[in-house]
C-alpha cells in the first residue's frame, strides 16, 4: 500500500483551542490545552444533535468544520474514517452502571454507545452513501485510523475524511491510564501525495529521529502537533511495533 498523503484541509478542537492560527502557534510549542471547550454543533439538525453526547459533539463539530472548507466534498463517494481510543465510553459505562442497579437498558442508548455510532450519525446527517470505518487502536488510534484512510486512497478514492477524537474515561479507569486525559478532536481531508507531503508506515525503524511528544499530551494530540509542525521523521514506539512518520517538506 502506498503510504503517502497530503492534507487538503484540517480542523481541530480542544480546551482553549479552536482557530487555525492558535493551533499552529500551539503546535510549535505544544503544552496541555486548557480553557473553555464548546462544541455547539449548530450545523447538525436539532433532532439529531440532541442524541449526541460530548465526545460525539467534539468529533462532529470538527467534521462539519473541515467539510465546510474549500470545495464541498462528494458525500456519496468520499469515504470516512472515525478513530477513537475510547469512543463514547461515558455512555457505555452508564449502561453498565444501569445493569448493576438492575435497571432496564435503553435500546436507543445502547445503539448510540457502539463504536461506529458517531460516524453513522454524521453519515446520516450528510446523506452519505459512501463507505465508512470506525477504528480503535489503543494509544496509537490516530495512526490506526490514518492507515485505514490510506487503504481507501489506495483503492482509488481521491479524498478521505479522517476524524480522530477522544475524551477522558471515567475515574474508575484512572489506575490503568497510560497517557494524560484531555478531550480533543481533529479532522483531516486527505488526498494522495503530490510532491512532498507525509508518509506513515508501520514499524518505528531503528535510527529514526524520535520527535518529542510535548509535555503531558495524549498521543492523539501529539500526532496533530507533528502534522501541523512536522520534523523530517518521527519514530513512535508501541507494543505492536510502532509507527514511522516522515515529512518530505
Amino acid at each position: 500500500m502506498r503510504p503517502g498523503f497530503q492534507i487538503r484541509h484540517w480542523a481541530a478542537l480542544a480546551p482553549g483551542l479552536r482557530e487555525a492560527g492558535d493551533w499552529q502557534a500551539w503546535a510549535r510549542h505544544p503544552v496541555p490545552p486548557a480553557g473553555a471547550l464548546e462544541a455547539p454543533l449548530a450545523a447538525m439538525p436539532a433532532m439529531q444533535r440532541r442524541r449526541v453526547e460530548r465526545v460525539g459533539r467534539l468529533a462532529l463539530e470538527v467534521a462539519y468544520a473541515v467539510d465546510g472548507q474549500g470545495e464541498a466534498p462528494d458525500f456519496a463517494r468520499r469515504p470516512m474514517v472515525f478513530a477513537s481510543r475510547h469512543g463514547d465510553v461515558l455512555r457505555s459505562v452508564g449502561l453498565l452502571e444501569a445493569l448493576d442497579r438492575g435497571e432496564p437498558l435503553s435500546p436507543t442508548q445502547f445503539g448510540l454507545s457502539v463504536h461506529n455510532a458517531v460516524a453513522a450519525q454524521y453519515g446520516i446527517a450528510r446523506g452519505s452513501t459512501a463507505p465508512y470505518s470506525a477504528v480503535a487502536g489503543g494509544r496509537c488510534s490516530a495512526e490506526a485510523g490514518l492507515w485505514e484512510a490510506l487503504a481507501y486512497l489506495d483503492e482509488g478514492h481521491d479524498e478521505v475524511l479522517l476524524v480522530v477524537f477522544d475524551e477522558p474515561p471515567p475515574a474508575l479507569f484512572a489506575r490503568d491510564a497510560d497517557e494524560p486525559a484531555i478531550p480533543f478532536a481533529w479532522a483531516l481531508r486527505i488526498a494522495p501525495a503530490a510532491a512532498g507531503g507525509f508518509q506513515l508506515q508501520p514499524g518505528a525503524g531503528a535510527g529514526e529521529i524520535a520527535a518529542p511528544e510535548g509535555a503531558d499530551l495524549p498521543h492523539g494530540l501529539a500526532v496533530l502537533a507533528y502534522l501541523l509542525a512536522p520534523t523530517a521523521a518521527w519514530a513512535v514506539e508501541a507494543d505492536d511495533g510502532g509507527w514511522c512518520w516522515r515529512h518530505a517538506g
